[in-house]
């Protein structure tokens, strides 16, 4: 059993008229920078791949060098290998990797001198702070675009909570919508259109999934006047749950003229959760058996079509984040495993990580970008606290004699 620090896990949104189901989502959402070794070792292996450069395809030349870099997705599964990055916590002993873009940007929360705050982490690992809102006593970043624009928000002492809005260099505290005392703010696409739900917290429950703008508009339920946005797509599909006419909360996905409820998987599911998407069809969460607190299975959705996805030990497991190829991450609770999902095949990204440093146990995986790096949290065994991690895929082009199509390269394990 893994010694976590008592605070680490601490539900932002608690309340005694909060939804059960909600704050259990709403917590599940919350030492070593090593030389990475494995790319000496990768060019020994490689001989002649030591002189790529990225480009979008390998290229041989015919003196043998190998012009490129080979996309992660090009090699098969059981092949693949990541270098660990430990991400830097401001102080104290606890930060948590939530989102990274196509540029290896991070971010998440970190505790630091001022509390627990909201930061950005950089190619390197460093961290820096993103403040919070006046009067705020924490701040967190859920998502990143491509582009560097940050969203997430600020909790008060009063346990309301602030979206927020990070670009060019400056904090916008984004308000609230009317009838609604709280806002945060979870996915941001491409051109920057910012998601998230407005919440009550104080007298009376109630939630809508919502896009902030000029405007907080609201993005629709599913006839049962409650909805919620967990994550969006680069392309602006937003996506998380609603409750139906019928009190059932069903993921949805909140596109078009009104909001669309995914597919409901066999079983004895008594709840579905959406918590990412991509633009290709793909969009990933998990199914609850009864109470919030009752088993739990990853679930996804391609086209329309839902598929439970296994986990590494069998037992329970999340779905929290997918990338344009359909990489699934997550976590497998027995054991608490960072989890990788491949064609529905579910690998533990501990087995798959090369450089991991000596008592590290990666403990689950929350966000994964288009090139392959995954980011989340991990443990130190008999330590406490939780730790910011991202992994990198280690790839090379390889020119081999006879590799691939008229010699121009294979994609190879290192």
């Amino acid at each position: 059993m893994f010694a976590l620090d008592a605070g680490a896990y601490d539900d932002p949104l608690i309340s005694p008229n909060y939804d059960a189901f909600e704050r259990f989502e709403t917590m599940r959402r919350r030492y070593f920078s090593l030389l990475l070794t494995a790319f000496a070792a990768l060019a020994l292996f490689a001989g002649r791949a030591d002189n790529c450069n990225p480009t979008p395809e390998p290229v041989c030349e015919t003196d043998g060098d190998c012009l490129g870099q080979c996309s992660a997705s090009a090699i098969a599964a059981d092949d693949l290998q990541f270098s660990f990055t430990d991400l830097e916590i401001l102080s104290g002993s606890n930060a948590t990797a939530n989102d990274v873009n196509n540029h290896g940007v991070t971010v998440g929360w970190s505790t630091s001198s001022d509390g627990k705050v909201a930061v950005m982490w950089d190619k390197d690992g460093n961290a820096m702070s993103l403040g919070k809102a006046s009067g705020a006593i924490i701040s967190e970043a859920e998502a990143i675009n491509d582009a560097g624009k940050i969203v997430g928000f600020s909790e008060y002492a009063n346990q309301y909570y602030q979206a927020f809005a990070y670009a060019d260099g400056a904090r916008e505290d984004l308000g609230y919508a009317e009838d609604f005392d709280s806002t945060l703010a979870v996915g941001v696409s491409a051109s920057g259109d910012v998601f998230g739900s407005a919440i009550t917290l104080g007298s009376g429950s109630g939630a809508a999934a919502v896009r902030f703008g000029d405007e907080i508009e609201s993005l629709g339920d599913l006839g049962g006047d409650y909805s919620r946005a967990w994550g969006a797509s680069g392309g602006g599909i937003p996506v998380g749950y609603a409750r139906t006419a019928s009190s059932v909360l069903t993921a949805t996905r909140f596109d078009g003229e009104s909001p669309t409820a995914l597919e409901f998987p066999d079983g004895n599911f008594a709840s579905t959760l959406a918590l990412d998407a991509n633009d290709n069809g793909a969009i990933v969460g998990y199914g609850v058996y009864s109470t919030y607190l009752s088993p739990r299975t990853a679930l996804q959705w391609i086209n329309g079509a839902v598929q439970v996805l296994s986990a590494v030990n069998s037992g329970q497991s999340e779905a929290r984040g997918v990338n344009a190829s359909g990489w699934v991450v997550g976590e497998s609770f027995t054991g608490h495993l960072a989890t990788l999902w491949i064609d529905g095949e579910a690998h533990d990204l501990n087995d798959m990580t090369v450089d991991l440093p000596p008592g590290v146990e990666l403990f689950a995986a929350n966000g994964v970008n288009d090139n392959g790096s995954i980011v989340g949290i991990y443990t130190v065994s008999g330590q406490n606290g939780l730790g910011a991690f991202r992994l990198d895929p280690v790839t090379a082009c390889v020119c081999l004699p006879d590799g691939g199509e008229n010699g121009e390269g294979e994609c190879v394990a290192p």
